[in-house]
């Protein structure tokens, strides 16, 4: 059986989910959420989503939600594939490091979306890009 978005996107049930950036059909590509999931804001998350149409969307997203992000076991961002938009896993990739953050994992979500998975740089450890 394929996995749903959600199954992909590392959400677990009873998780906090933090969704921004999305419209309503957009938040539906979630849908089927797993038992007990709720939502929060972005800060309070377990797994935290954000949707981006455009490299300056991205950038003003970095700054203003990735310092408080930390915490959260899954962080990642949404953006539209195959050329679609100026931004893609290749800038999300080059962009990260300067906030102090690395990719982990690239995955699609539908025909429209891709996703990539970030995480906080350790101590010591140098940006990817």
């Amino acid at each position: 059986m394929a996995k749903t978005v959600a199954e992909k996107l590392l959400v677990r049930p009873g998780d906090a989910l933090g969704v921004s950036g999305a419209s309503e059909p957009e938040r539906a590509l979630l849908d089927p959420l797993p038992d007990g999931v709720t939502e929060s804001a972005p800060a309070a998350a377990a797994v935290a989503v954000t949707f981006v149409r455009t490299r300056d969307e991205l950038l003003e997203r970095f700054a203003g939600q990735l310092p408080v992000l930390g915490g959260a076991r899954a962080v990642w961002f949404l953006y539209p594939k195959g050329g679609r938009a100026d931004v893609n896993r290749d800038v999300i990739i080059a962009e990260s490091g300067a906030f102090g953050w690395r990719p982990v994992s690239n995955v699609s979500v539908d025909d429209v979306w891709s996703a990539v998975r970030v995480r906080p740089l350790a101590d010591g450890e140098a940006p990817v890009g």
